[in-house]
């Protein structure tokens, strides 16, 4: 049958195989109403790839294997897996790749379990290998019923397409029950997708349709009435008409009236009118593959529906002749599919109660006596009611456990649910409901609190206790439920022996970590005092403890913090065993705070050890304070991928708690690029209400909200936003202008108000506090600040000292704005020969940084100065960036750009432009001089 009405969505689909194969990888979404067309066109969109030579590997999601871990990405890439000859296999599982044997042989590396972002690592390496040496189309049909690890792999893939030969085409109905729309969202109004949405068909193409299968000519009030009742959707249309004419129903005047009966359920109707003219035998084997679910294998729904497979073969023969079921080759064999999902549930929906009941339950026995099928037998177990039996028990928690092994926590989440419903034995109930209160933590953090509540409960040795007390409290304390945390902390204290000091030192970081976010607990706040006497250890519990109280040192600008955080970090221990969490994130605080290398060094660490081990929650955080630290610095460009990226990991992980840290430092990047409306975007990507809430970390957003209102010229705003920042962090227990510098703002706010006097006591003020800390950023800006505000003879001396403080520093934005306004200072008291050399070296520094307004503020202060502006772009290897210059150190070394990309977590376009950038600014033009030039530079 011709493809009517659909020219747009053909010539859409055309120019993205064409991009695709040109090296620009996209995704197409075609979104609508069930029996649109949108499998149609999936069909349109193969047959282009196999014009355009492309690789075609296609799946479906299915209601039946929504729980199945990885199901949709298995369907795409195990067959190809499994028929690759040795060379080949060598090819798609080479570097990173490997780790996608987690998924795709559920044989994870080394015997361990696979962290979730490994195995999406993994496949997004084995998807570009795939289409290294062919382009490719993935096919996916009815994306809604996807499993939800699948849905975080192509959410993860999505944003690297760019520069892959690969083509993702997906169909999928809107607001279909049940479905999880947060994650297909992301998808679909991701910027890098495209969607399309097939309009339902007009009159005229409706009744071609009809007209061609009813071979006769339809009155016209007979065809309002099928046109009424299927309102062009094209599957309702051709249903309609082929239970029409199975009825014998003359397409006349009189018969309008009745055409409402067959039109208002037209594909079940029209299936029930199928198999009642069939066989009972080819009728069961429809129940069974309708029970089965897509992708069904036929030697399984012969089981199922008891009948041989000389029989069961027959009858799929049959129901094929009918236009019910299709088959297809696949690596193992022939297996079975309707040739619409509509079918299938019209068939499933038939099936009284009881049936369906019977069904999964033989179904789920069939695969448990196969013994390494645990989880086809436990999406079966999902679809029926408890029922107490232990077989099922144990069918569930191997469900849970192979689910795990692939870096799949939702679906193990699932199965122990169910699981835990049938329910265990006495003996096993305690330890089923403790593997999924810790599954749970990975992805419903309430219902992880709800379920270790229980645990603890049901739980008397106090070592136990005090163990399940940890990961309960920092539940509890990610929830906001801070009383709560305190109270099972302090228990779980209570509760240990007096020789159990590991975990005791564990407890008592929860509890210091609660004034962080709780202004209240100031008992909390006075423990850290008693906490500091410990002695040194160097367990894990130990490291915690060090990590939290080194970042309370910081707050309160005591030196202490960078001895602490540093003993925390050492070996590893804290980015191996709590990455993402309070403890490594406050030594990280501490240590950029002080203006440390080391902190960008173990943050690095963070980011690989969560690629290769971690889980997807680790990342964005991970690469939050790897922004931070760029911006601190003044490497903008760095800070503002790291952030963008983090921006998009807290989309994909839906780890909301790093919104607060994440939003405001994108948005202070993009204020010293001078993005203002794109940071006050960022802000509002925050999340934070207004009014602020009186609980959780926001001074960060206080602090950059402040700011951005300064510079949109609303000062007194400006200002109540600054003191209102100052108070919060106060009340946290923060004195320490390097986290949070408020009064340095206030001050600049109460300068532009005139308000002279005000604003040199909280510039002062800060500057006592930046020096009692000591590091050059802090100091250098709060020497800055309070030179600007007092003005004069004093004010260019502070200026000075600002320039001296942070000339070795790695602050280099921060020595730019000192050596700007020293020169502007300068100008100002007429000594404009001497403005001249640190405007125009303002104007370099703050160029490689990025920062264009201080590039225009020392541009004009050095033309007012007499000074010349020449070329300022930087040359040698001083000009890049550190991501430009690892790169091109890799480069130097031998490394291919895929090897390159594989190493640093990025994909082979991005290597292409920090290799092209590299080029540039060293004066090359091939990867051969590399070498000389880093060396010669």
């Amino acid at each position: 049958m011709d493809l009517l009405e659909r020219d747009a969505e053909l010539e859409d689909l055309a120019g993205a195989v064409e991009e695709a194969r040109s090296g620009k990888g996209g995704f197409l979404v075609i979104e609508g109403p069930a029996g649109i067309g949108k499998t149609r066109l999936l069909t349109e969109a193969r047959k282009a790839a196999a014009g355009a030579k492309m690789n075609v590997l296609a799946a479906r999601g299915s209601t039946m294997e929504r729980a199945f871990a990885f199901g949709v990405v298995r369907q795409l890439f195990e067959s190809t897996l499994a028929s690759a000859s040795p060379g080949e296999r060598i090819d798609l599982l080479s570097g990173p790749a490997e780790q996608a044997i987690a998924v795709l042989e559920q044989a994870p590396l080394k015997g361990t379990e696979t962290g979730e972002l490994s195995s999406l690592h993994g496949l997004f390496w084995f998807t570009s290998n795939l289409c290294s040496e062919q382009p490719a189309m993935l096919i996916i049909d009815d994306l809604q019923w996807s499993d939800m690890p699948s849905l975080r792999f192509l959410a993860y893939l999505l944003p690297r397409l760019e520069d892959m030969r690969l083509l993702v085409v997906s169909g999928t109905r809107p607001q279909e029950p049940g479905v999880d729309w947060g994650a297909l969202a992301q998808i679909s109004e991701d910027p890098h997708s495209t969607v399309l949405h097939p309009m339902p068909l007009s009159k005229e193409a409706t009744y071609r349709v009809m007209g061609g299968i009813l071979n006769q000519q339809s009155h016209p009030k007979f065809f309002e009435q099928c046109y009424a009742d299927t309102m062009g959707n094209p599957l309702f249309a051709i249903q309609l008409a082929q239970a029409i004419s199975a009825e014998g129903l003359a397409p006349s005047e009189d018969n309008a009236v009745l055409v409402h009966d067959l039109g208002s359920s037209a594909v079940g109707s029209y299936v029930s009118l199928r198999l009642a003219q069939l066989p009972e035998q080819s009728a069961e084997l429809a129940r069974a593959l309708a029970l089965l679910g897509a992708d069904a294998d036929l030697s399984t729904a012969a089981s199922v529906a008891d009948l041989s497979m000389a029989d069961a073969q027959k009858s799929a023969d049959l129901l094929e002749r009918v236009d019910i079921i299709k088959s297809k080759s696949v690596s193992t064999g022939t297996r079975t599919e309707f040739v619409h999902p509509l079918v299938r549930a019209a068939i499933y929906d038939e099936m009284d109660p009881v049936a369906q009941f019977n069904g999964h339950s033989h179904a789920a026995e069939i695969f448990i006596e196969e013994g390494d099928q645990s989880e086809h037998a436990a999406a079966h177990l999902l679809q029926i009611p408890p029922c107490g039996n232990l077989q099922y028990v144990e069918a569930l928690r191997n469900a849970a456990r192979d689910a795990r092994t692939t870096g799949s926590p939702d679906s193990a989440f699932s199965y122990l649910e169910r699981c835990l419903q049938e329910p265990p034995p006495s003996g096993q109930r305690l330890e089923v409901l403790t593997e999924l209160g810790m599954t749970s933590l990975m992805v419903d953090m309430r219902k992880a609190a709800g379920y270790l509540e229980e645990v603890l409960d049901l739980t008397s040795d106090g070592y136990a206790r005090a163990s399940i007390a940890r990961t309960l409290g920092e539940a509890l304390f990610i929830l906001g439920e801070n009383d709560k945390a305190v109270a099972v902390w302090a228990g779980g204290v209570k509760a240990l022996p007096a020789e159990d000091n590991d975990l005791r030192l564990h407890l008592e970081a929860g509890l210091i970590s609660v004034p962080f976010v709780d202004p209240g607990r100031k008992e909390l706040l006075e423990r850290v005092a008693d906490l500091r006497k410990i002695p040194p250890s160097e367990s894990w519990g130990g490291k915690t403890l060090d990590g939290l109280i080194s970042l309370h040192d910081t707050f309160s600008g005591n030196r202490e913090a960078v001895t602490r955080a540093r003993r925390a970090l050492k070996e590893g221990v804290l980015v191996e065993n709590a990455s993402g969490q309070t403890p490594v994130v406050c030594a990280w605080q501490a240590l950029l705070a002080a203006d440390l290398d080391e902190a960008m060094d173990s943050i690095e660490t963070a980011v690989v050890w969560a690629h290769q081990h971690g889980s997807i929650a680790a990342l964005p955080v991970a690469r939050t304070f790897k922004a931070l630290g760029w911006l601190w610095r003044g490497d903008l460009a760095e800070a503002e991928n790291d952030a963008r990226l983090a921006v998009r990991d807290v989309e994909t992980a839906r780890v909301d708690i790093s919104r607060p840290f994440t939003g405001p430092y994108l948005a202070s990047v993009l204020m010293e690029q001078g993005r203002i409306d794109e940071a006050e975007i960022a802000l509002n990507w925050s999340g934070i209400p207004d009014p602020p809430p009186p609980m959780g970390p926001i001074q960060y957003f206080l602090e950059a909200r402040a700011r951005l209102l300064r510079l949109k010229g609303k000062i007194n705003e400006a200002l109540d936003g600054a003191l209102a920042t100052g108070e919060r962090y106060l009340s946290h227990g923060g004195k320490n202008p390097a986290i949070v510098a408020w009064r340095s703002e206030a001050a600049l706010c109460l300068h532009a108000l005139g308000r002279k006097s005000d604003a040199i006591h909280y510039a002062r003020e800060e500057l006592a506090l930046a020096r009692s800390w000591g590091a050059p950023r802090a100091l250098g800006h709060a020497l800055r600040i309070t030179g600007l505000v007092e003005g004069g003879s004093r004010g260019r001396d502070l200026l000075e000292e600002a320039v001296v403080a942070l000339e070795g520093s790695p602050a280099r934005l921060e020595y730019a704005k000192a050596l700007a306004d020293f020169g502007a200072a300068l100008r100002r008291a007429n000594h404009r020969a001497e403005a001249r050399s640190p405007l125009r070296q303002a104007m370099i520094l703050a160029f490689g940084c990025g920062a264009t307004p201080v590039v225009e503020y020392a541009r004009a202060e050095l033309t007012a100065a007499g000074g010349r502006p020449r070329h300022i772009a930087p040359t040698g290897s001083g000009a890049l960036t550190p991501s430009e210059k690892r790169v091109a150190e890799l480069a130097a070394g031998g490394a291919t750009n895929r090897q390159i990309a594989q190493q640093l977590f990025v994909t082979p376009k991005t290597v292409e432009v920090h290799l092209s950038a590299a080029y540039r600014k060293l004066g090359i033009n091939a990867r051969a001089m590399l070498p000389e030039a880093l060396k010669a530079s």
